[in-house]
């Protein structure tokens, strides 16, 4: 494998030396010094030197291929913690917004027209004459709280 060549597959150095930058495999940002002897990984580069390997993984054995097979295998799986999380959420919500609906329902079957408020006088306001006792609070203490 010549130098800033990409090592294309797992074995150990029969001849030579060299630095290979093993950052794509193990997320190591400086090169590490191989010499005879020394296992070697595919698809890392080698930086600086020439080498002989005896390939000791190819296709399916490669760590690149075990690498690509645990990725696959953990994202086609949910967490344990996923599976109950959404278990829990499927009958939740639902509760949730079932009692939100029947609150809703029994306030404005028990409340009637409760709702609207009494001007002091006995008239009872509505919501739209709100703004008209807002408009009424500083003309008068007798029109305070008048609808009109």
């Amino acid at each position: 494998v010549k130098q800033g060549s990409t090592i294309p597959v797992d074995g150990v150095i029969v001849g030579g030396s060299c630095t290979v930058d093993a950052s794509a495999i193990t997320g190591e940002s400086i090169p590490v010094e191989k010499n005879i002897g020394d296992k070697v990984t595919g698809a890392t580069i080698n930086t600086s030197g020439y080498i002989e390997i005896k390939a000791t993984g190819i296709g399916e054995e490669s760590t690149l291929s075990s690498i690509i097979r645990l990725v696959e295998e953990a994202s086609a799986s949910k967490a344990p913690v996923a599976r109950a999380a959404d278990k829990i959420s499927g009958v939740f919500v639902p509760v949730v917004i079932c009692i939100a609906v029947l609150a809703a329902f029994v306030w404005f079957i028990l409340a009637g027209n409760s709702y609207r408020h009494n001007d002091g006088n006995g008239q009872r306001c509505s919501d739209g004459d709100s703004d008209k006792v807002s408009r009424s609070l500083g003309k008068s203490r007798k029109n305070r709280y008048s609808c009109s």
